[in-house]
């Protein structure tokens, strides 16, 4: 049985209608990686998320964004692989 490597496994996504975020586990939220939807659903594109130009943060809704910038601060603290947020 062939294992895939992250980033095929990544690829899946783009086969879906979700939008998938793979954040840098940095304080400035970096993203490594954003499925082809989020085009759809952010108007977008991957390579504008992924080379900096749209900043994540900027599409949460303000009355969110505290909440947010917790979950993405103790993911950072604690070093974790990933986390879901709301």
């Amino acid at each position: 049985m062939n294992k895939l490597n992250p980033d095929e496994l990544l690829k899946i996504f783009d086969a879906s209608d979700m939008g998938i975020f793979k954040w840098s586990n940095d304080d400035q939220w970096s993203i490594e990686y954003a499925s082809e939807e989020v085009e759809t659903l952010f108007g977008f594109t991957q390579k504008e998320f992924i080379e900096g130009h749209i900043a994540y943060a900027e599409l949460v809704h303000p009355s969110d964004i505290d909440e947010v910038v917790s979950e993405v601060s103790n993911a950072v603290e604690k070093k974790l692989d990933s986390f879901v947020h709301k």
